[in-house]
């Protein structure tokens, strides 16, 4: 049997005083990749487009201080102030940035399928 990569998405809103839950978000994918890794990525302060993965399809990463990321090349429009970033597509490049003068560390997982 080959080893699966499942993805999943969900955010769901506790409204209060009522404590009743909506869910916003409850999504599940499964693949089978060709290969993935998983660690720690260290990105040192003021540091602009590090390449954290190429050609890859599946890529989370979770980080306790804020980064900024572009996917694709480093002239892509940049999402910033991240903690948490989960990609689930075509295959592509990811670069991270660090704006701040103090070194992060990443969480990451990815995958190629």
């Amino acid at each position: 049997m080959a080893s699966t990569i499942k993805t999943s998405i969900s955010s769901v809103l506790t409204e209060t005083p009522e404590n009743t839950q909506e869910r916003l978000i409850d999504k599940f994918t499964v693949h089978t990749p060709v290969s993935y890794n998983k660690g720690k990525t260290y990105i040192r302060g003021m540091i602009d487009d590090s390449v954290v993965a190429t050609d890859v399809n599946i890529i989370c990463l979770q980080s306790e201080s804020l980064f900024n990321i572009k996917i694709g090349d480093t002239t892509a429009p940049e999402l910033c102030n991240m903690r948490l970033f989960v990609y689930d597509g075509e295959t592509t490049d990811i670069f991270v940035s660090n704006k701040s003068n103090d070194p992060i560390i990443i969480n990451i997982v990815i995958a190629k399928l």
